[in-house]
């Protein structure tokens, strides 16, 4: 390796130390025109030990990647998902689920008020999260707390921060050679942060998908018609959403990705 390579590829290394943890989901129905809301922001890459700030911050560098290949190669019939990745002087990185994953386990708990609605916003909830299911891994959905440990826990929010409707935040780990995303946060809006009434289930259920898209690790689609685009004009998850998570589940694990000449 020259010496030219090794200082991109430290550059390289300060850049991807940086990247934000967290991935926003914006779909307010609340007005007649679907509002373009929150940009979407793939998972923080931590060290060894899973040390984070609170903010979701890295601390500490991951590194240069262990595998390297060319957009063209990486992306190839792989829809949206490159052209959604955090692009940074020509290179970019993708962090998924370790494939030896077999099953998720998530908890959708009950929100608080109404009985009969909160059952209603609940299940919506859950069929959300359910929409991905097999696409890669098996996906199990608990409503209450039966003792078992779970991935991850959906948590409510009563009064959702600016105009979010759903909020993800991740890291990506290694640990004795294994590398996996984790989720450390994913809320779900029990209100319109516009108008403050309560959501339709629908949105609920569509706002459920697009979080567990980002929880997975895939990154904000271009297209209106896909769940993951950034707006609320989906209706519900397309080809070209498990086309991309296929192709995220083709590459490896936290694989680096550059464009015209190689680095």
């Amino acid at each position: 390796m020259t010496r030219r390579s090794r200082l991109n590829w430290l550059a390289l290394a300060a850049v991807l130390a940086g990247l934000t943890a967290t991935a926003r989901r914006t779909m307010d129905g609340a007005r007649a025109e679907p509002r373009a809301l929150g940009e979407a922001q793939q998972g923080t890459p931590c060290q060894g030990d899973g040390a984070c700030a609170r903010n979701g911050s890295a601390l500490g560098t991951i590194g240069a990647p262990v595998v390297t290949l060319n957009e063209a190669a990486a992306c190839r019939d792989s829809a949206y998902l490159c052209r959604g990745l955090e692009w940074k002087d020509g290179t970019a990185r993708a962090f998924r689920w370790n494939e030896a994953t077999r099953v998720i386990r998530i908890r959708v708990p009950l929100p608080a008020g109404d009985r009969g609605a909160a059952r209603e916003m609940q299940q919506a909830a859950m069929r959300g999260v359910r929409a991905w299911d097999g696409h890669p891994f098996a996906i199990l959905v608990e409503s209450r707390d039966r003792g078992t440990p779970t991935d991850f826990t959906v948590d409510w929010m009563k009064n959702p921060p600016e105009n979010q409707l759903g909020l993800t935040s991740t890291r990506w780990t290694q640990e004795g050679g294994r590398a996996t995303l984790e989720v450390t946060s994913f809320r779900l809006a029990l209100a319109s942060p516009s108008s403050q009434g309560p959501l339709m289930a629908r949105q609920i259920e569509l706002t459920a998908a697009h979080e567990m898209g980002h929880a997975l690790g895939l990154p904000h689609s271009d297209e209106p018609r896909d769940v993951m685009y950034p707006t609320n004009t989906a209706v519900t998850l397309s080809a070209r959403d498990y086309k991309a998570m296929e192709a995220l589940y083709r590459l490896p694990n936290g694989v680096g990705i550059w464009r015209g000449s190689k680095p």
